[in-house]
């Protein structure tokens, strides 16, 4: 099926269980799955158009749904069978949920949403992704990078981006071991996963050897099924980090849009001249985003202190004790 290589391409690139209606739609473009087979999905929706007439009312259907965000989400879709038809419903913030199509009558009915129901049903959900497509590296290409400088974390990224990869690189610096979310921070059960963003900041010189605040941005897009999971990538989050640096900060947050909005971390650095000084970094979020982990580290306590008793990596926990994630260094 289609649809189902194209929800799982998108795992492959670290996004949700997804697959949008205009990957469906413009395959010759398409930043996740190219093929030059039409969907059975959408020539279907194609056929039902034209049957009931519905150019007079709408011709640029298509045109519109080709050039939305709107997507199919398909939870759990590993424990597709193969066999079973979806159940195609539309998705509430409170997860009561409309069938779509339910017998041949084309009836429509309300039920309320559970986790069970969706883990024994092999359901669809019409939904509206929160990420402009525009802001999507071209996964199809080997890129992971977006037009603002995000590098968009998966396992197969780790591994094709080899230089930031801990165990295939030799670069050294800072790497993002491990990380678990062990709760969704999303609106409902079909909503998905959290869309994880990390933030690194970290001071250096500017082009005028003025010292100024960076930050270097990742996202990682969990599928709702690994929520409570280990997830582990191996990526470097930055590089060796100098002993001036004093103190840099880790903040983690939950993407869930609103309008554009600028947050600030201060970092102690010391600059050429040997005196210590404030340096401020500032990165964007939207105001509806949910603060998930926010750490200052000191360089002291990554590179002396990493490691707990057991002898296994530090995990360090937000404080509703509810995400914690492991830093190695090399």
């Amino acid at each position: 099926m289609k649809l189902k290589t194209g929800v799982e391409n998108s795992c492959k690139y670290g996004l949700d269980e997804e697959y949008r209606f205009t990957d469906m739609l413009n395959l010759d473009e398409s930043k996740i799955s190219r093929s030059i087979n039409i969907p059975i999905l959408i020539q279907r929706m194609k056929a039902k158009y034209e049957e009931l007439d519905l150019e007079t009312l709408n011709s640029d259907f298509f045109d519109l749904l080709e050039n939305s965000d709107l997507q199919i989400y398909w939870p759990y879709s590993d424990n597709w069978n193969g066999l079973d038809k979806p159940i195609i419903v539309c998705g509430s913030e409170d997860d009561k949920l409309v069938y779509i199509f339910k017998g041949n009558n084309n009836e429509t009915d309300t039920i309320s949403f559970t986790k069970e129901f969706i883990k024994q049903n092999t359901v669809w959900v019409i939904s509206e992704n929160s990420t402009p497509y525009d802001e999507l590296p071209n996964f199809y290409k080997d890129e992971f990078i977006n037009k603002d400088g995000v590098v968009f974390l998966s396992q197969y990224a780790a591994k094709k981006m080899a230089c930031n990869n801990r165990a295939i690189g030799s670069d050294s610096g800072i790497y993002l071991d491990k990380f678990n979310a062990l709760h969704s921070y999303e609106g409902g059960l079909s909503a998905g996963g959290p869309e994880l963003n990390f933030i690194w900041c970290h001071a250096g010189l500017s082009l005028s050897n003025s010292p100024t605040g960076f930050v270097n941005t990742y996202r990682y897009n969990m599928k709702g099924s690994e929520v409570g999971k280990e997830i582990q990538l191996d990526y470097r989050i930055r590089n060796f980090w100098p002993e001036n640096e004093v103190e840099n900060v880790l903040v983690v947050f939950d993407s869930d849009g609103g309008k554009d909005k600028t947050a600030t971390r201060n970092m102690r650095y010391i600059d050429l001249f040997g005196k210590e000084t404030i340096v401020s970094a500032k990165f964007k979020y939207e105001r509806r985003d949910e603060f998930i982990f926010d750490k200052t580290f000191t360089r002291k306590q990554i590179y002396e202190d990493n490691y707990a008793t057991s002898g296994d990596l530090r995990q360090y926990k937000n404080s509703e004790n509810l995400f914690w994630v492991t830093l190695a260094v090399k």
